[in-house]
């Protein structure tokens, strides 16, 4: 009873072997009509992957680009720039006219003598701190 179930199960397999075996052969030789031929899907396929290829390169290429542009897409980011590249130089101009003037207070202080540069020191340090405390509140 044991080998005769194996045996129809062993004959069940090989009929469908040779069932799926005749299937792909007619699928190749289908597929060697439509390729044979003309080759014409051959050629599609190739020309939609060279196709794919282009697109993901382009892709990159664009995103690269978008880095390297930084925020000259975006108006609002260009004119805050514009502002803060003024307010800079201008920032820059004070300095230096402060860096001149203070300059020429020290050249001025060098007239006198030490213990009176302290002192005026002193006044002066006084002097800020109150107008920091005053400015901030």
């Amino acid at each position: 009873k044991k080998k005769r179930s194996t045996v129809e199960v062993l004959t069940h397999i090989k009929e469908k072997l040779k069932f799926v075996q005749a299937e792909e052969q007619k699928l190749r030789e289908k597929l060697e009509t439509l390729n044979g031929r003309t080759g014409r899907v051959t050629k599609l396929l190739d020309k939609v992957i060279d196709s794919k290829k282009k697109r993901d390169a382009y892709q990159r290429e664009f995103k690269i680009l978008q880095g390297q542009a930084g925020f000259v897409g975006s108006d609002v980011l260009v004119s805050d720039y514009e502002k803060r590249r003024l307010t800079n130089a201008g920032l820059r101009e004070k300095l230096e006219e402060l860096q001149n003037k203070h300059a020429k207070t020290l050249a001025v202080l060098k007239k006198y003598k030490p213990s009176e540069v302290a002192k005026f020191s002193r006044t002066v340090k006084t002097r800020s701190k109150k107008n920091t405390r005053t400015s901030s509140n």
